[in-house]
C-alpha cells in the first residue's frame, strides 16, 4: 500500500503558536499534494493573512484506467486519488483505507478546518461530518454517491460553518451537484464564480473567502481581541 505524505505550508507566522489553525487539504482527482498547493493560490492568499498551517496531503491511489494495472498506477505520484474508480460508482473502492489513514492523522494533528477539491471536496465533505471542525471549504464538491461511506454527510450536518465555491460552466461537477453537497450543511455560504472546474483565483472570490474566515474564527484571527 502506498504511503499517506503530507507537506506543511506554514503561514504567516505572527501570532502566538497555541494560536495557529491546521487546514487539512485533499486534492482532486489525478492531482497530488504539491499540484493542490500550486493550484490553491487564491485561497492561500487570504490565509496568509492570518495564522494557518495548509497541511496538503496525497492520496493514497493511483488514478487507474481500464485493465490498468493497479500497482503500476499506484507507483506514479504524479497522479493520486482518495479512492479507485470512478467517483459515479456505487461503492468507493479504497476508501476504507483512505477513511482510516486520514482520521488518523486528523486525530494526530488536532485539524481546525479543512478543505477541497473536486474528488477530495467530496473526501472533506465525508471527513467534516464526522470530526466537526472549525470550518470546511469545499471547491466543486459534490454528494458522494457511497451511501455507506457518506452516511454521517447524508444524514445532514449541523454547528459546522461551511463555503462551497463552484463554477457556474463547470461540466465535470456540473453546479446542480454542488448545491446538493451545499444543501447537506446547516446554513452553508455559497460562491459561485464564471469559471469552470478550477479553484478560482481572482480578487473577489479571495475577498468572499477571507470574510467567510473572519465570521467563523475572528477572536483567533484578530490578535486585539
Amino acid at each position: 500500500m502506498a504511503q499517506l505524505i503530507a507537506c506543511t505550508d506554514v503561514c504567516a507566522l505572527t501570532l502566538a503558536t497555541e494560536n495557529k489553525l491546521k487546514v487539512l487539504c485533499l486534492h482532486g482527482y489525478a492531482q497530488n499534494a504539491e499540484i493542490f498547493r500550486d493550484r490553491s493560490g487564491g485561497f492561500r492568499k487570504p490565509l496568509k493573512k492570518s495564522m494557518y498551517e495548509m497541511h496538503y496531503v496525497d492520496g493514497l491511489f493511483g488514478c487507474t484506467k481500464d485493465g490498468e494495472d493497479e500497482a503500476e498506477a499506484d507507483a506514479d505520484p504524479m497522479r493520486r486519488a482518495w479512492w479507485r474508480g470512478s467517483s459515479a460508482e456505487l461503492s468507493y473502492k479504497g476508501w476504507d483505507e483512505t477513511h482510516q489513514l486520514l482520521t488518523q492523522m486528523w486525530l494526530r494533528e488536532d485539524f481546525d478546518g479543512v478543505i477541497g477539491f473536486s474528488q477530495g471536496a467530496a473526501a472533506a465533505a465525508m471527513l467534516c461530518a464526522e470530526r466537526k471542525p472549525m470550518f470546511g471549504m469545499f471547491v466543486s464538491g459534490f454528494v458522494p454517491r457511497d451511501r455507506h461511506a457518506a452516511a454521517a454527510l447524508l444524514a445532514g450536518v449541523r454547528d459546522v460553518p461551511t463555503l462551497h465555491v463552484f463554477g457556474e460552466s463547470d461540466e465535470l461537477v456540473t453546479p446542480e451537484r454542488s448545491r446538493a453537497l451545499a444543501d447537506l450543511f446547516d446554513g452553508a455560504s455559497v460562491i459561485v464564480h464564471e469559471g469552470g472546474h478550477m479553484i478560482p483565483s481572482s480578487a473577489h472570490v479571495r475577498t468572499q473567502v477571507l470574510s467567510f474566515l473572519d465570521s467563523v474564527t475572528p477572536s483567533l484571527l484578530d490578535p486585539l481581541k
